[in-house]
């Protein structure tokens, strides 16, 4: 199996677009599901926690208070906040955020499109 197929394979027929983010992403950045969703300010645990948020908003069609919700959050301006520091992070070119969040989107993209999308004869 390639490994986007194994993931398919752990992840069996969970149709919940943030389990599986929260899983790709908690992966990455080499921490486990359950520190994401626990209350803990650790920038190795905060960061890609923030990360799985702004994915969560991207790939999904569920309101913040949902998001924040899936995060184990009480409001959804943590999630407003995450998705603000994603997007500074990924425009001041932090190298490592922009490495582990790309890789993240990547998996994701070929997971929630497992064929490639085009628009004309340009490649989205």
């Amino acid at each position: 199996l390639s490994g986007i197929d194994q993931i398919k394979k752990e992840l069996g027929n969970d149709n919940d677009p943030v389990a599986t983010i929260q899983k790709i992403v908690s992966e990455v950045w080499g921490i486990h599901v359950w520190e994401m969703l626990k209350y803990n300010n650790e920038a190795r645990v905060t960061v890609p926690r923030k990360a799985g948020m702004y994915l969560a908003c991207c790939y999904q069609s569920g309101s913040t208070q949902y998001i924040a919700e899936r995060f184990n959050r009480t409001d959804h301006s943590t999630v407003v906040y995450a998705c603000r520091t994603c997007r500074n992070l990924l425009e001041t070119k932090d190298l490592v955020f922009t490495e582990k969040f790309n890789l993240s989107k990547r998996t994701l993209d070929k997971i929630f499109f497992p064929k490639e999308i085009y628009c004309l004869d340009y490649q989205i």
